[in-house]
């Protein structure tokens, strides 16, 4: 909704191709939106094939609901790292350092190495 919203009126691989997903997958979303009113679909002027949606004054609504919550989730999230630190950041190097070097391979070599001595 909010590429829809940036758009304001565009085809099924408009959204696609600024989602980065599949038509396919486009498609199969789009019935739920225009079912909860949230988006229409009208002809394409130039292509009889084509769909064309475009989000409703209700769309338009909850799309400013969910933006609203979106900012107070951000705001939360910056007072926690700032209180505790990135702790996205410390995933992403956690997962990058496994990339490197797996657990069962750091396990290994715990076991092949000498244990410190107190």
């Amino acid at each position: 909704m909010t590429v829809l919203a940036k758009l304001e009126t565009a085809s099924a691989s408009d959204l696609a191709r600024e989602l980065g997903h599949s038509h396919q997958l486009v498609m199969q979303k789009i019935p739920k939106l225009v079912s909860l009113g949230l988006i229409r679909q009208g002809d394409d002027d130039q292509d009889a094939r084509r769909r064309i949606f475009r989000l409703t004054d209700e769309g338009r609504e909850q799309l400013a609901k969910f933006e609203a919550c979106s900012a107070l989730i951000d705001a939360a999230y910056d007072a926690l790292f700032a209180e505790v630190g990135d702790v996205r950041a410390l995933v992403d190097r956690t997962i990058e350092a496994l990339g490197a070097l797996p657990l069962n391979s750091r396990i290994r070599d715990a076991a092949a190495s000498p244990k410190p001595t107190r």
